[in-house]
């Protein structure tokens, strides 16, 4: 109100003023004004713009209740009072002295309280998404070949790794089952897993195994996608209507998702008659529509369609 009045006046005189000064014996309001980082509810927040446009907070100062005479007119009182009360008519008394020795504020009113009731309260929830190594891995590579080439190895590797175990749990039992001590034993262990790895064959990547790491794979992405649709026809059960899957015919081969349907009673190879299934927004199948696309020589979309299903 007080800020109004100070933009009628100043239009209405026509007259050079000095910079007005405003107070207020509210020490919540003064905060309110003078804070620059809190967000606050509708009212308070619709208010303080409106006061800004017409003064700054360093002109807003605090008076206390006794020394206000607008605390006479909101709290009422008596005739005889208050045309005694000279406070009324020419103001508090401090008014004619210096800047210097006017009241100085009470408190810190550049702080407002956290537990405030008009600070607005916002709640903000952080999740820390974690990806699997294999979705980094499978993300990480722009090319079809490339992909199926390094989880190729990468199961080669852990082969090679499960036949070590395999082999020294078995060198494990046969030595609990013998006489020799155990010096001997853990030489003896040690020289037999040396000699069963130089048995290991280095050889190149064969068809086979880029097929196994195409299927294992699809079978990662899918179970990430797709994990009840697995879990249900993996029991024997219908997929839910509500899956996306719902209007297809699919089916389960060899922990696969694929669609079914009449063309199983065709003569034709079975990667044609039962597609695999692959949402449309993973990573791989935006790499297989490019290795297929280019195999193609960027030919059209049957056609691509066509060489996708083979």
């Amino acid at each position: 109100m007080s800020s109004r009045m100070d933009t009628l006046w100043r239009k209405e005189l026509q007259m050079d003023l000095l910079d007005s000064v405003f107070w207020a014996d509210s020490t919540s309001v003064l905060k309110y004004i003078r804070n620059k980082t809190s967000r606050f509810k509708v009212f308070v927040a619709n208010r303080v713009p409106q006061i800004y446009k017409v003064s700054c907070s360093v002109k807003w100062r605090y008076v206390g209740t006794s020394s206000n005479p607008a605390g006479m007119a909101s709290r009422g009182v008596k005739v005889d009072m208050f045309i005694a009360n000279a406070t009324w008519v020419s103001g508090p008394h401090f008014l004619l002295q210096p800047e210097s020795e006017w009241p100085a504020d009470q408190e810190d009113l550049n702080q407002i309280s956290l537990g405030d009731p008009e600070i607005k309260r916002v709640a903000i929830n952080v999740v820390q998404a974690r990806e699997e190594p294999v979705t980094l891995l499978i993300e990480y590579f722009s090319s079809w070949t490339s992909l199926k080439k390094s989880v190729a190895w990468l199961l080669r590797i852990k082969s090679w790794l499960m036949s070590c175990v395999k082999k020294r749990r078995q060198l494990q039992l046969t030595f609990a089952q013998s006489d020799i001590i155990k010096e001997q034993q853990a030489y003896s262990m040690e020289r037999q897993m040396k000699d069963f790895k130089r048995t290991v064959v280095h050889r190149s990547l064969t068809v086979t195994d880029l097929d196994q790491a195409k299927l294992a794979i699809i079978k990662f992405c899918q179970g990430k996608r797709f994990p009840e649709e697995l879990i249900g026809l993996g029991k024997g059960q219908p997929v839910k209507k509500s899956s996306h899957l719902n209007k297809l015919c699919q089916q389960l081969q060899d922990g696969i998702l694929r669609v079914g349907g009449r063309l199983s009673k065709l003569s034709m190879p079975g990667e044609e008659k039962h597609p695999i299934i692959l949402a449309k927004d993973l990573h791989i199948s935006e790499l297989l529509l490019r290795h297929v696309h280019q195999k193609v020589g960027h030919g059209g979309r049957n056609h691509m369609l066509s060489k996708l299903r083979k």
